[in-house]
């Protein structure tokens, strides 16, 4: 069985060297479109903000935060993590990720109770909402809404998925934080993420040439979005309707999409995904049915209709039954889980 995988990904990779060779314009436009994107975006936006999240995290990793606590204690986080569910919640992808995984690799947290935070405590970070995102709106409302959208989201997740049995573990205070280190990390990371944005503008640049004329824009402007989210919110500003680029935005930036499960699988090496990808669909529905409600307070002239609406909340609350089933399913019985 692995010589027949060996095979088939030197088949696969051979296939996309031929097709590099044949046809190295599509190729070379891509990458120059993602090389602008984050060049112009993403390392601007992101940048700063990976550097600040890395430091505060060696920083208060270990320390009790007011106002956390008591949230932490009922999603079983260990005693001193609070950091964790902070910056989880507002680093930004996949910052949460890279430093769940950190501390499961220096012995400061469970595999388990690491692998169930990866489902709600790697976000979309306010840096990208409210610069990539808000971008796509006339006022500030939208963008701050789906912020708060997106946070209660993953809060949510956190109560819906699977609890860990309580951890025995607590962090104990953190190590005096290094700029430099933050900066080393932060660069890591920022690069990882170009690299990927770089990789799937490719792949949306073939896939254009290939299968675009057998798509509507609808459905090419949602792929887009689904593979790779910096590109998707973009995207998301040939819709006229500033009613639909709300709810769509909102759901996106909980899914993360493709190009962000690939960098936090890059990232979590020894721990794994986890729940994560159960987590982002259960945050994705949640998302869906926060922002059909907060449509027609923030656009009364602009909006589904109420039957509408109402027809897609209750498909994303079947939704996300569906995933909760997985996610329980993905988690098992605590007991034989638990490392």
């Amino acid at each position: 069985m692995r010589r027949e995988k060996r095979i088939l990904s030197a088949v696969i990779a051979s296939a996309i060297m031929l097709l590099l060779i044949l046809d190295t314009q599509t190729a070379a436009a891509g990458a120059a479109e993602g090389i602008e994107l984050c060049f112009k975006v993403v390392i601007p936006s992101l940048f700063p903000f990976f550097i600040v999240t890395t430091y505060l995290n060696a920083s208060l990793l270990g320390m009790h935060i007011p106002g956390l606590s008591s949230l932490s204690s009922i999603l079983n986080i260990p005693s001193g993590g609070e950091s964790l569910l902070l910056l989880g919640l507002i680093g930004g992808y996949p910052v949460g990720a890279q430093l769940i995984a950190d501390a499961y690799r220096q012995g400061r947290l469970e595999k388990r109770t690491g692998q169930i935070l990866l489902g709600y405590c790697s976000n979309a970070g306010p840096a990208f909402i409210f610069g990539v995102a808000g971008a796509l709106f006339s006022s500030l409302w939208p963008p701050l809404v789906l912020w708060t959208i997106h946070l209660l989201s993953a809060v949510v997740t956190g109560f819906l998925l699977p609890r860990p049995v309580k951890s025995t573990m607590s962090f104990s205070t953190g190590r005096n934080a290094s700029i430099v280190q933050a900066l080393q990390k932060s660069i890591s990371i920022c690069a990882s993420v170009c690299g990927w944005i770089v990789v799937f503008k490719i792949i949306l640049a073939y896939f254009v040439l290939f299968a675009g004329g057998f798509l509507n824009s609808a459905y090419m402007l949602l792929l887009s979005g689904i593979l790779e989210l910096s590109n998707g919110c973009f995207q998301l500003g040939k819709i006229s309707a500033e009613s639909t680029r709300f709810i769509l935005c909102s759901v996106l930036l909980a899914l993360g999409g493709v190009c962000v499960l690939l960098q936090t699988l890059s990232v979590t090496d020894g721990l794994g995904m986890g729940l994560y990808l159960p987590g982002k669909l259960m945050q994705s529905c949640i998302s869906l049915f926060f922002a059909l409600g907060a449509q027609f307070f923030l656009f009364p002239s602009d909006h589904t209709s109420v039957r509408s609406a109402l027809y897609f909340m209750l498909l994303s609350a079947e939704a996300l039954v569906g995933f909760k089933i997985l996610a329980e399913k993905s988690c098992g019985n605590p007991k034989k889980n638990h490392v």
